[in-house]
């Protein structure tokens, strides 16, 4: 088994197991709504959730109260690429493939990736320069390959690694959100 293979396993048990995780969700969206990516943002992008990931419905939400737009991503299988929809509400959202949550795509907006001004980026580990492991699909990667803004990962601290995992098609984020820190990764 390869090192990102081996760290995923270990990461995705971890987070299937975690006994605190409604504290450390607290922490992380507290930290999150506190940065200055956060209060500048006009349109955020996001993904729905699944159960073992930090909750992203209370950023969406907090979102909608806040009067940004909110843009989540649809997945095309085919393709493997995603485009983004501006979401106004969780009815605008279809159980599809693997659980995932996604717009539907006659009740919602394109977005542009030019538009977006903080990309929520998933992902299982990273280090603290801004690689990430994410479920190996690359649908990220391949989004973020010409996306300017602000790529942010959200983590518990003990998902920060510190085994090389960097490969020439992975696209770093800028900014993870730890239940106790903002890193700021190093370019």
């Amino acid at each position: 088994m390869d090192i990102k293979a081996s760290i995923r396993k270990k990461m995705l048990n971890k987070l299937k197991n975690i006994q605190n995780r409604n504290t450390i969700e607290s922490q992380i969206h507290q930290i999150l709504f506190d940065t200055s990516y956060w209060k500048k943002s006009h349109v955020v992008a996001a993904t729905y959730s699944m159960k073992h990931e930090w909750d992203t419905i209370r950023i969406i939400e907090k979102g909608w109260e806040e009067g940004k737009k909110v843009v989540l991503p649809r997945c095309d299988r085919i393709t493997n690429t995603m485009t983004f929809y501006q979401c106004d509400n969780f009815e605008q959202l279809e159980n599809t493939f693997l659980d995932l949550y996604e717009p539907v795509q006659h009740s919602s907006q394109i977005i542009s990736k030019a538009s977006i001004d903080v990309m929520i980026v998933p992902g299982l580990a990273f280090t603290m320069d801004g690689d990430r492991i994410g479920y190996g699909g690359g649908y990220f990667d391949r989004y973020l390959k010409n996306y300017k803004n602000t790529k942010i990962a959200l983590a518990a601290d003990f998902q920060i690694v510190k085994e090389d995992i960097h490969e020439k098609h992975d696209i770093q984020v800028d900014c993870i959100i730890t239940n106790s820190s903002v890193i700021q990764c190093k370019k």
